[in-house]
């Protein structure tokens, strides 16, 4: 791909690319999400494309944060998971409250916070 094709993107000063065909992939998603009743407060591309790792076979991990979650994280990610279409298959949704994204003590969301990228 060539450099138009990739973002840069600062974290804990260390460079990294996330693709613009994921960032898009994610941005729909999101939409059909929102589209579905859902309030999202924030949204995180986070694991390997986070890290630069990521391979073909990597899925795109997605923290979504809504004040509707919070109650079963379970049952609320595999509700994001329905929302899937044939297209952002490959995203793996992580939902959070607010109150349990700022939670010190969560480790996912400690993870998320350090090397994640806020996309919306």
């Amino acid at each position: 791909m060539g450099n138009n094709l990739r973002k840069y993107l600062q974290v804990d000063n260390h460079k990294y690319m996330i693709d613009k065909k994921i960032k898009s992939i994610v941005s729909r998603y999101i939409t059909n999400v929102k589209k579905q009743g859902i309030p999202v407060k924030g949204v995180y591309i986070f694991g390997s494309y986070a890290k630069g790792v990521a391979n073909k076979h990597s899925d795109i991990d997605v923290c979504i944060i809504s004040k509707k979650f919070g109650i079963d994280r379970q049952k609320e990610r595999i509700l994001l998971m329905n929302m899937r279409s044939d297209n952002d298959d490959l995203i793996e949704p992580h939902p959070f409250s607010p109150n349990d994204f700022s939670n010190p003590f969560d480790p996912l969301a400690y993870q998320i916070k350090k090397q994640g990228f806020l996309i919306m």
